[in-house]
């Protein structure tokens, strides 16, 4: 615990002059005691080559540590990881068991990548209401992406019942925060869904 404190200030020039060498040795000190924050802190320390030679492998190899001790940033990272194929052909179903382990504990962004995996089929059986169910957790976090999606099952009546009404909501409320979407696309759909709202 103490070096993985020490590894935060020196992190974030706290106390001390900012020091990625000297973070990065408190960081690797403390992941290699089991502390799963601080494995996930060198894991990025490695993938960006923050005090420490970039090293792909090494970063993979404590993000999985970590993911394994249960901490849900790497366990989303790792799904990240797996479902890009850096350095290595994508795992699809590796990515899918990842990010489910991240979404059961609430991570927000896990619980939309799960979502869309499930919406596809990617990695896991393509199911419209669990994705659907996926998307309104994240949606209730606050997740612009997810708002959207959810949305657009209500409009299309997957996996949830059709529901112009709260479509329309779900959209306005992502377009209101700032989501983009593909707004081309949906504009004709919110222009049909405004008396609605």
């Amino acid at each position: 615990m103490l070096f993985r404190s020490l590894g935060n200030f020196y992190d974030q020039g706290v106390g001390v002059g900012r020091d990625y060498k000297r973070a990065a040795e408190s960081f690797l000190k403390a992941a290699e005691q089991g502390i799963p924050e601080a494995q996930e802190r060198i894991a990025q320390y490695f993938e960006r080559g923050l005090g420490v030679a970039q090293d792909h492998d090494e970063a993979r190899k404590w993000f999985n540590r970590a993911a394994e001790s249960g901490h849900p940033g790497a366990q989303f990272t790792l799904g990240s990881i797996l479902q890009k194929g850096e350095g290595a052909t994508p795992d699809l179903e590796g990515a899918a068991k990842w990010f489910t382990r991240a979404a059961e504990q609430g991570h927000m962004v896990a619980q939309y990548e799960l979502g869309l995996a499930q919406l596809n089929g990617r990695g896991v059986p393509q199911d419209c209401a669990a994705a659907a169910t996926q998307f309104q957790k994240a949606a209730e976090q606050g997740h612009l992406a997810a708002k959207f999606s959810l949305g657009r099952l209500h409009f299309e009546g997957h996996g949830v019942a059709k529901n112009f009404t709260e479509a329309a909501r779900l959209f306005r409320a992502a377009a209101e925060q700032g989501h983009a979407g593909r707004s081309e696309e949906h504009t004709s759909e919110l222009q049909s869904l405004r008396h609605l709202v």
